[in-house]
């Protein structure tokens, strides 16, 4: 008598299931995943203590420079003109609103009580500025890290002033964290020199 074919049909089903789960695992690293988490970093502000104030600030950033306006850390070649991005380095947010948040955070500390964003109330000051540079730059004269803004200072009398600040710091070396602390020192120049003005206009 012949043999049923359920038996012959037994060590198939069992071959499946021990080819599926390794063909799953598979699955979860494709070719041209990134492989590497990025390393996420926050722009740094000056060295200070936070002073509270009560003079009405808004402070935005309407508009940022082509290539910067994402999370990534950007790289020129001056004599080329190249753009790349650093690789496996990212700023905590895009740059626009990660350079907002900075300055209003750094000018609370200076006795303004800041909002962020494109409104403004009736009689309040107001500093709109476009982020031009937040950049690392290769030039014949060494590496440097840059930072420039370009803001229009609005004072609550109506008055307005155009400031145009920009720093460069030496970058020794090229990695993740000597770039970022370039970075940041360049940024908080820019800042003092920003405040200063505006310290100015209110006089």
């Amino acid at each position: 008598m012949a043999r049923r074919s359920r038996k012959r049909i037994y060590p198939l089903n069992k071959l499946v299931l021990l080819i599926v789960p390794p063909l799953l695992g598979g699955c979860l690293a494709l070719p041209g995943s990134e492989g590497n988490t990025p390393s996420r970093f926050a722009l740094q502000g000056p060295d200070q203590s936070c002073v509270a104030g009560s003079r009405a600030l808004a402070v935005s950033i309407g508009q940022v420079a082509a290539g910067l306006n994402n999370d990534r850390i950007a790289r020129i070649h001056e004599a080329t003109g190249e753009f790349s991005y650093l690789r496996d380095v990212r700023w905590v947010d895009s740059a626009g609103p990660m350079m907002e948040q900075r300055l209003a955070s750094d000018m609370e500390c200076r006795g303004f009580v800041v909002h962020t964003g494109h409104r403004t109330r009736a009689g309040q000051s107001e500093l709109l500025c476009e982020l031009r540079a937040l950049e690392l730059q290769e030039t014949s004269d060494g590496n440097q890290a840059v930072v420039t803004l370009s803001c229009t200072f609005l004072g609550d009398n109506g008055a307005g002033q155009a400031l145009v600040e920009s720093a460069a710091e030496p970058l020794s070396r090229w990695s993740a964290t000597a770039a970022v602390q370039a970075l940041g020192a360049a940024y908080a120049a820019v800042f003092e020199n920003l405040y200063a003005a505006i310290e100015t206009q209110a006089d």
